[in-house]
């Protein structure tokens, strides 16, 4: 650099905003490398006979499934990357009704957000049929 010359320095925030908007269209790493993970954590989540899932299963989450797993105790660092990605899979994920046969009307949360929220009936409804 000749003298007087001067450095401009931008904030990343602004380096990694598109080109369209006014950026350099950098890309963030701990997005793109979220994005990565998230793409093995759906692996695990769509593969569970798979020889991964059935290891991370017996170490991590043995009385639940994987998208239900928790961080639990001294996880390793591969565990804690795969929440990491399954948490901004969740945000993605959306689930098809099918044929029905996995539906579970009492525990699965149909409104977002409705942790709180509780089916309450005085009788069971009647069978059809």
């Amino acid at each position: 650099m000749g003298k007087g010359s001067k450095i401009h320095w931008k904030a990343w925030n602004n380096l990694c905003t598109s080109k369209f908007f006014g950026g350099l269209g950098f890309r963030s790493l701990v997005h793109h490398n979220q994005a990565m993970i998230a793409k093995q954590a759906w692996r695990v989540l769509s593969n569970p006979n798979s020889t991964l899932a059935a290891i991370l299963k017996a170490k991590y989450f043995k009385h639940t499934g994987f998208y239900e797993a928790r961080l639990g105790h001294s996880p390793s660092f591969t565990w804690s990357s795969l929440l990491w990605g399954r948490d901004l899979l969740s945000q993605g994920l959306m689930w098809k009704v099918g044929n029905g046969c996995f539906i579970r009307t009492l525990e699965d949360y149909w409104v977002l957000d409705s942790q709180f929220l509780q089916l309450i009936a005085s009788d069971p409804p009647a069978s059809f049929g």
